[in-house]
């Protein structure tokens, strides 16, 4: 990454309280926080600033396209992407039939300090 860290993520969620939540969390740990309350408007800011993120963290289920098909809509256009998956609930059984990756992060709703640990890690790693 030429030694300067690319420090923005992407946070999608329909939920305004918890973009709001996240969102401070991910600021208070140094990050700009670009957001997003659905797939469409997602897709649109990945495809624009795709070169400047650092990593999207994603609801597993949105109103207008479910997580699964948001995760391979960015994994197309950047396979390099470390994309966090995000959600209230447990959906590990849910994610291993919608075919994502066992390796992909996933992290319970309130849960930042883990979300920020994976992003640090990533980043650390040069991914």
């Amino acid at each position: 990454m030429n030694g300067v860290m690319k420090k923005r993520i992407l946070l999608v969620d329909d939920d305004e309280d918890m973009l709001m939540l996240c969102s401070h969390a991910l600021i208070k740990a140094g990050y700009d926080v670009t957001t997003a309350c659905n797939a469409k408007r997602a897709l649109e800011i990945f495809e624009q600033q795709k070169n400047g993120i650092t990593a999207v963290v994603l609801d597993v289920l949105l109103p207008d396209m479910d997580g699964r098909r948001l995760f391979g809509k960015i994994r197309e256009l950047d396979k390099s992407m470390l994309v966090v998956l995000y959600s209230n609930y447990g959906y590990t059984d849910m994610l291993a039939e919608w075919g994502v990756p066992k390796d992909t992060p996933y992290v319970i709703k309130g849960n930042e300090h883990k979300l920020i640990d994976i992003i640090r890690n990533a980043q650390q790693k040069g991914e």
